[in-house]
């Protein structure tokens, strides 16, 4: 998919308010990192803004400027590409995920912590793991053992509960249930005239939807949880996170 594909003409127009041009044509992955480098710092100076109170007679404007940043963060997202922070360079940088592992222990670190699932980022050629801290480090890789590879969506199925074709907790059949690096968790319900999505971020809130068709909104929902847990650096506030997802779903 072309990124320009993911907007329409309002918020192409509204790109251009801030100087980001998005042609019709494929982009290539340094091409979307230097995009994205550019998104940041937009990204960066309206928050500024708003925090100085800056920008209240345009607020609207803004709002809808940072939604559109937002799908720039969604494509990249999906090409499986994280946000990762530079501490020596002061700056964010992208890089494409490799894989996921489990931490197994037998680093003498506090930035990791054994039984959860990191991401491996690029070069192929050295085994770097975005810790705690939100920067990539080299780590051995037998201390770690590798769970899903780089053509995975990051969710996989809670096998280990066996709740398919189990009442759930709306009173439906469950006929999903996966888990996303152990911090999240989504469950699709089968109901007599609608389905419930039911899912969370562990520690923070679970909410429920319902729906008609389920398979658009649930791809939607892992979307914006995906996102959310692979800014590691938190530029989003949890409870902004949560109040905003429930009211969109």
């Amino acid at each position: 998919m072309k990124i320009i594909d993911r907007f329409n003409e309002s918020q192409l127009n509204l790109l251009k308010e801030i100087n980001i041009i998005i042609e019709d044509r494929e982009y290539s992955e340094d091409e979307i990192y230097n995009l994205s480098d550019i998104a940041i710092d937009k990204e960066i100076e309206l928050i500024n803004a708003e925090k100085k109170g800056e920008y209240n007679s345009i607020a609207d404007l803004y709002g809808n400027i940072g939604n559109t940043l937002i799908e720039l963060g969604n494509y990249l997202y999906e090409k499986k590409i994280v946000k990762i922070f530079n501490e020596e360079l002061n700056k964010y940088e992208y890089k494409k995920i490799l894989g996921y592992y489990k931490y197994l222990g037998g680093e003498s670190t506090s930035d990791l912590i054994v039984g959860k699932i990191y991401i491996r980022v690029e070069p192929e050629s050295d085994f770097r793991i975005v810790d705690e801290s939100g920067e990539d480090y080299i780590y051995v890789s037998s201390n770690f053992n590798k769970i899903l590879d780089e053509t995975s969506d990051g969710w996989i199925n809670n096998n280990e509960l066996k709740t398919i074709g189990t009442k759930g907790s709306e009173n439906g059949i469950i006929i999903i249930d996966k888990e996303f690096r152990e911090e999240s968790r989504i469950t699709v319900e089968e109901k007599e005239k609608c389905y419930a999505i039911t899912c969370g971020v562990y520690g923070y809130f679970v909410h429920t939807a319902y729906t008609d068709n389920y398979l658009e909104m649930y791809n939607n929902m892992k979307k914006d949880i995906e996102k959310y847990l692979y800014d590691l650096v938190r530029n989003i506030d949890d409870k902004d996170f949560c109040e905003k997802f429930c009211n969109k779903y």
